[in-house]
């Protein structure tokens, strides 16, 4: 049974093991099989949109291109309007204008053109008049500004220079106009005779005021400008109020004041106009130089006055190093502005970037549409259309169309492939489910081979349980076994009654035998008494003189100490002699087994004693030899007493003096 349980036990280990381990595995086939469906459910999910978004990819292309469409009617229509209006108004007659937005390398290009009629197109900056450029040049510049949503404010130097005199008029006049509607402020330079403007009071009804530059800048007290009619702003109105130049070449101190339209400067050629525009550069553009300040001064300062009484104050002076140049904004108090812990007081080389973020007034995408120079009057016509498109802030709101369209390309070639590889994919999962679900079905196959498992380990319990009766039983036998043996032994032992007389018998025994050995002791010691006294009456009353007695001491010393030993060992031999040859049997061992070992070690010292008692002899044999051949050599005369002695057996017993 203990192999039988043994097996049964190993084997349950290893069914134990085994279940484990396909535990284990089901584990992790139903995680695998989770996962499986979770991926089987998005791929009939994205797979379903692909499907879903190829189906409606016509529409949705027809639908951007219509987008795109309307877009570049809505916004490029709005500058080809206000472009072309401008040219019908300065220069009747003129074809229209049309810009044209196309992509190329991915960002919008736009090329503005006349429009001939039908598909043909002129480009204006190659094939056209500077008359026509000037205008164009003008609307570019407030699209530029008003899309920047920088300060709506130009400076324009000699922008009518290619005007013809009888359309000065009319340029303005639509200028006047676009500001007002937009709500533009303007400061125009222009050599012109502004005068159809002017009336008594310095302004008209067309909103164009103009000032006049007399004197010359070479004078001794320089140039001088002419306000009219000055405008009274609001607190809060927005726009530029004035500009004031002290020590800035021609100027010595010189103040224009500007109104919300239109602030014309007429005057001469070469008289210095443009000083206000190198000014305006300076503060704005960081193209301060020493060339600005008026000979013999040391320093040049600019004023711009803005709303809410402040006031931008620009200054230079090469000896202030290394601050040469400083920009402050100053409230109406005179004290520097300071807001948000920054103080608006910066000395340097460079515009400060409080500058453009106060005033609205800066570089905008690397060009200035706001301060262009007399010299380079032209603006965007001679970039790229790439840079145009950006400057204007024009294609977008087209380039994000054109990037949708793009994106929805993209989309259509990313969903084909979805699609394949997502139903070539599905194909796979579903055969994987397939297999991982037959084998997530083998689970409650496995709980079934738990439970017989458990089984099993109770009936192997069982059987162990049987194995240890069994062995407790074969205890119990080999135990009744003795326990026989034992009564067996004990039923041949006497009774009590005897046991106790045997006992008494043996305490009886042994103290006879102390006695015999008592008597024996004092039988030995009344010997010696008697000899002692035998030898001592025998004693000559004169004490003899001897010779020598060394040898005989010693013999005698020798003798006694043998006859001694020998009376000893004759005393135990009698005693060993007494006792029984052959050890009495008893019944019961156990009880007696000190008192045979006793016996048997008596017996080995009876045989020991018989060979000392006849080495002894032996021995006593040669002192007597000893003795005659002493006796003989003392003459047979007794050393004591001089007596003589016939015979040496007698030689202790002798008498002397007898």
């Amino acid at each position: 049974m203990n192999v039988i349980a043994s097996v049964i036990s190993a084997g349950d280990s290893e069914m134990r093991s085994l279940i484990a381990k396909l535990r284990h595995s089901i584990s992790m086939a139903q995680g695998e099989l989770k996962a499986s469906l979770a991926r089987k459910e998005k791929l009939e999910k994205d797979v379903g949109e692909a499907k879903w978004r190829e189906l409606k990819k016509p529409e949705v292309e027809k639908f951007l291109q219509e987008l795109l469409e309307a877009a570049h009617l809505r916004r490029l229509g709005t500058f080809e309007r206000l472009l072309s209006a401008l040219v019908a108004e300065v220069m009747p007659g003129e074809s229209p204008i049309a810009l044209d937005l196309t992509i190329k390398r991915n960002q919008p290009w736009l090329d503005i053109m006349s429009n001939l009629g039908g598909d043909e197109r002129e480009d204006i900056f190659e094939d056209q008049g500077g008359a026509l450029t000037n205008v164009i040049v003008l609307g570019l510049r407030l699209i530029a500004v008003a899309k920047a949503k920088a300060r709506r404010i130009v400076f324009l130097d000699e922008s009518d220079c290619w005007v013809e005199n009888h359309r000065v008029q009319s340029f303005y006049s639509v200028l006047a106009d676009a500001a007002r509607k937009i709500g533009f402020q303007c400061f125009a330079i222009s050599h012109h005779d502004m005068s159809v403007f002017e009336k008594k009071n310095g302004s008209n009804t067309d909103g164009v005021t103009v000032a006049r530059l007399t004197g010359h800048p070479k004078a001794e007290d320089g140039a001088h400008i002419i306000n009219g009619t000055r405008y009274r702003w609001g607190e809060d109105e927005p726009g530029i109020r004035y500009i004031k130049l002290i020590n800035v070449q021609g100027f010595h101190n010189e103040t224009i004041y500007l109104s919300p339209g239109i602030s014309a400067l007429t005057g001469p050629n070469n008289h210095g106009k443009s000083t206000i525009i190198r000014a305006m550069r300076a503060v704005f553009f960081g193209e301060g130089r020493d060339g600005l300040i008026t000979k013999g001064a040391t320093e040049c300062v600019v004023e711009i006055g803005f709303e809410a009484g402040r006031v931008l104050r620009w200054s230079r002076n090469p000896k202030r190093k290394p601050n040469v140049e400083v920009w402050q904004l100053v409230s109406a108090d005179g004290t520097s502005v300071a807001e948000n812990g920054i103080v608006y007081d910066t000395g340097g080389s460079e515009v400060p970037a409080w500058v453009s973020d106060i005033t609205g007034i800066g570089p905008i995408e690397g060009h200035e549409p706001q301060i262009i120079k007399q010299k380079s009057p032209i603006f965007l016509l001679d970039k790229p259309g790439s840079v145009r498109a950006t400057v204007l802030s024009i294609g977008q709101e087209t380039s994000h169309i054109q990037a949708m369209i793009k994106l929805q390309k993209e989309t259509s070639t990313a969903d084909r492939k979805l699609i394949r590889d997502g139903e070539a994919e599905m194909h796979d999962v579903l055969r994987r489910i397939s297999t991982l679900e037959q084998v997530s079905a083998l689970s409650s196959q496995l709980d079934d081979a738990e439970r017989f498992g458990v089984e099993i380990e109770q009936h192997a319990d069982g059987i162990r349980q049987a194995e240890a009766l069994v062995n407790k039983i074969k205890q119990l036998r080999a135990q009744a076994i003795q326990l026989q043996a034992k009564k067996a032994i004990l039923q041949r032992l006497p009774d009590p009654g005897q046991l106790e007389a045997l006992i008494e018998q043996m305490r009886v025994s042994e103290k006879r035998s102390d006695i015999v050995a008592s008597l024996n002791k004092l039988r030995e010691q009344q010997q010696q008494v008697q000899q002692t006294l035998a030898i001592l009456a025998a004693l000559p009353d004169r004490e003899p003189v001897i010779k020598s007695t060394e040898a005989m001491s010693a013999i005698a010393t020798s003798l006694r100490q043998k006859k001694a030993r020998r009376q000893k060992l004759g005393k135990g031999l009698r005693l060993l002699e007494r006792l029984p040859a052959a050890v009495p049997v008893v019944k019961d061992t156990r009880d007696w087994s000190r008192t045979r070992d006793r016996l048997a070690e008596l017996r080995r010292k009876k045989v020991e004693t018989s060979e000392k008692l006849r080495c002894t002899e032996v021995d006593l044999e040669k002192v007597d030899e000893q003795i005659k051949k002493t006796v003989e050599e003392m003459g047979n005369a007794c050393p004591l007493c001089g007596g003589a002695v016939t015979d040496h057996h007698v030689f202790t017993a002798h008498r002397h003096g007898a």
